[in-house]
């Protein structure tokens, strides 16, 4: 299941890694992770907008892709190359509304017993 969905503004980690593989919250295990080109490394750090998310079946199971309107969808991305996905980042919803994610530990205190 996306973790996103199309329209949302992201932002693209200024910490890429070309040498780093990267994986969508949904994949199954034993799905390929995506690398970065160095082409995509001229986007760090920058706002970007969902256009498309893909979610692929495969003999593996799910696995989830984005393609992003400010590369004309040239680049496959996924959840780990965005900020946002991760703990305790400020979320930016299209509105311009700012947000505070919470932490793994506040989620914890909420929903300890869950997880």
């Amino acid at each position: 299941m996306a973790f996103f969905k199309r329209g949302d503004i992201v932002t693209v980690r200024d910490d890429l890694d070309t040498e780093k593989r990267y994986k969508s919250d949904g994949d199954a295990p034993g799905n390929d992770r995506c690398s970065v080109a160095y082409d995509m490394m001229k986007y760090a750090g920058k706002q970007m907008t969902i256009a498309e998310v893909q979610e692929i079946a495969n003999f593996r199971g799910p696995k989830t892709r984005y393609h992003l309107t400010e590369d004309n969808g040239a680049w496959v991305w996924t959840d780990e190359m965005f900020s946002e996905y991760l703990d305790g980042y400020q979320v930016i919803f299209p509105d311009d509304t700012e947000y505070e994610a919470p932490s793994r530990e506040e989620l914890s205190a909420l929903f300890g017993a869950l997880w």
